[in-house]
């Protein structure tokens, strides 16, 4: 019945998983880009992100900009209600 409730449904760009100290190359990399993120892993790993969006198209373009930046490892991955879940069943979301 509260399908009705747009769903809290975000697009995270990450750009890197890395120890708490970044290289100044990759520094260098992040300036290229805005809204720069980090979340800890565990006692001694960061995930790295380049911005959160509610579509994918434009955390597609945000990705494109972060794989020119030269983070090549970059990928896109979406949240449901703060809950990590795979880019096709955010598709199927969103159909609904």
């Amino acid at each position: 019945e509260d399908d009705e409730i747009s769903l809290d449904l975000k697009f995270v760009v990450q750009i890197m998983v890395g120890e708490g100290s970044v290289s100044a190359l990759d520094l260098k990399r992040m300036s290229k880009l805005d809204n720069i993120d980090k979340q800890a892993q565990g006692s001694d790993m960061y995930e790295y992100y380049a911005g959160v969006y509610s579509t994918l198209q434009e955390a597609n373009m945000q990705l494109e900009e972060a794989k020119l930046a030269g983070f090549s490892d970059a990928f896109v991955f979406a949240t449901k209600d703060g809950e990590r879940i795979t880019l096709e069943k955010a598709e199927v979301l969103l159909k609904e």
